[in-house]
């Protein structure tokens, strides 16, 4: 999918659908160009495209909530222990890597729309399998296909939730990203309850994924229409000055995320010495932080303004994380790392929104170029804290975490925020 030129009338567009009470009868959604009679039965903005935009959003944060909630009883099934475990974990993370880099030239081949839809249903159809898998080799190659369809997906369904958030003329791609985290919550929740019930995850995850496509059946016909390729522009991860800005913004965000999901727990639990159920209750108010940061992010977006936003808020969320570790208490190591997430939460979709609304730029070449630049720091942020706390402290280790929102507020500085209908933010 690509990032159209704008012409005087399309601009004209876009200034009318900045305000969502304004229904013009111009168009249905995003894929009907402007028009200037005989539709009545459309409306504008594109209430439908941004429902199926945010149906694949959630959707697909089910199926990763329910995945992950029901790991412990399939890691237990097979026998498996926790270095096999990671090997399993790291095998399918290189699938996934491998299709990122070939991301960046299908997306702009088959667009966006159609990536969308097609591994949308390779991941609900694979989900199970993994639950299903009777050894650990077929657990593998379920685990590696499944990372390869989620790794296409992240950049198609971004592309489409730039489209609408251009026709919208404001931020809303926090707003997609609220629908990712309400969906973990969602697939986390039915997981805990179909344990408790005795429900296998084969059964429970095939039920879900089930009722999970019937519903992406009746909205992705809705899902924005792809906007051609400019001319001249190759197919492949693209790079420019600014592109590399947003990537460091990308990847120091990403670091922090690492960091904070898969070592709170831990900081609390053996640290603090808390126990084991206050370690698992952190994952859940790291959650819920995240995402009543991903509500509010867009109304915070308009009201600074990109770059102010993204000076501002990571660092005081890292000022937040700071202090609870200089408390060191449990109730402080809440307060703090609630903060950081909080602070954290709508850096990505900030940043994916000023990437596919770079001029020139497909807007899904730029987005899987910056997914593949955040790919590394998933795994080099718990690696860097793991040795940091063998030779010191985990206490000191988790400071890494503040330092990548120095280097967020440090960064955005310097780059520039394209938004939808007003060109640069600076």
């Amino acid at each position: 999918m690509a990032l159209a030129p704008r012409s005087d009338a399309s601009a004209a567009s876009h200034e009318r659908s900045a305000d969502p009470g304004t229904d013009t009868g111009d168009r249905h959604d995003v894929e009907d160009p402007p028009s200037t009679g005989g539709r009545h039965d459309v409306e504008d903005p594109p209430r439908r495209s941004r429902l199926a935009v945010l149906t694949v959003f959630v959707t697909f944060g089910i199926m990763v909530g329910s995945w992950l909630s029901r790991v412990p009883d399939v890691k237990t099934r097979l026998e498996l222990g926790d270095a096999v475990w990671g090997r399993l974990g790291t095998v399918s993370a290189l699938g996934s890597l491998a299709v990122m880099l070939l991301s960046t030239a299908i997306i702009s081949r088959v667009g966006a729309r159609r990536m969308s839809r097609i591994t949308m249903l390779l991941c609900a159809g694979i989900g199970p399998s993994m639950a299903f898998a009777p050894e650990p080799l077929l657990l593998v190659i379920a685990m590696i296909a499944w990372s390869m369809s989620a790794s296409a997906l992240q950049p198609a369904a971004n592309s489409a939730g730039v489209v609408v958030e251009r026709a919208y003329a404001r931020p809303i791609m926090s707003n997609f990203h609220a629908g990712w985290s309400l969906g973990a919550l969602v697939g986390g929740l039915l997981g805990t309850l179909a344990a408790r019930l005795g429900i296998a995850p084969g059964p429970q995850l095939l039920a879900t994924n089930v009722v999970l496509v019937l519903a992406l059946g009746l909205t992705t016909r809705w899902l924005p229409a792809d906007e051609p390729v400019p001319a001249g522009v190759r197919a492949g991860p693209v790079f420019t000055a600014q592109l590399g800005l947003l990537a460091v913004l990308g990847f120091s965000s990403a670091i922090g995320e690492g960091i904070v999901s898969g070592w709170a727990g831990i900081y609390v639990n053996e640290t603090l010495g808390a126990g084991a159920a206050a370690g698992a209750l952190i994952f859940s108010c790291i959650t819920a932080s995240q995402l009543a940061g991903r509500l509010v992010g867009d109304r915070a977006l308009q009201w600074l303004g990109h770059a102010r936003f993204l000076r501002t808020i990571p660092l005081l969320g890292g000022l937040g994380l700071t202090a609870g570790l200089a408390v060191g208490t449990p109730a402080a190591a809440f307060v703090g790392f609630a903060l950081v997430a909080l602070g954290l939460s709508c850096v990505t979709p900030t940043v994916y929104g000023a990437a596919g609304n770079q001029p020139g730029i497909p807007s899904g070449q730029a987005i899987a170029t910056l997914t593949i630049a955040a790919w590394p720091a998933f795994f080099a942020g718990p690696w860097l804290v793991g040795e940091i706390s063998d030779a010191t402290s985990l206490r000191s280790g988790l400071l890494v975490v503040v330092i990548a929102t120095g280097v967020i507020s440090l960064f955005a500085r310097l780059a520039h925020f394209p938004t939808p209908g007003n060109g640069p933010s600076h």
